[in-house]
């Protein structure tokens, strides 16, 4: 997957599958807190290495398209199958 994300002026390709919590924050526009409260409240799955946690984009894609809730419907994962094959 090749994003581009434009933060503050400056572009940004995210094209990896595993991201640090500040580049989730840069993908969802939202700020780092937010992030680290939706990992804090479960919603948000990450992996802790040498103390950084790092988020995969499956994840992210699964935490958006679930609302939050963590659980994703029959339709929500058959979209989420269409958007890995696109």
């Amino acid at each position: 997957m090749e994003t581009k994300v434009n933060t503050k002026g400056s572009n940004m390709k995210m094209n990896k599958e595993w991201y640090s919590v500040k580049q989730v924050a840069e993908y969802l526009n939202c700020s780092d807190r937010t992030i680290k409260r939706l990992i804090k409240k479960n919603q948000l799955q990450r992996k802790k290495v040498n103390g950084l946690n790092l988020i995969h984009q499956k994840w992210i894609d699964q935490m958006v398209l679930s609302n939050g809730s963590g659980k994703l419907s029959k339709r929500d994962k058959d979209q989420l199958q269409y958007l890995r094959m696109v």
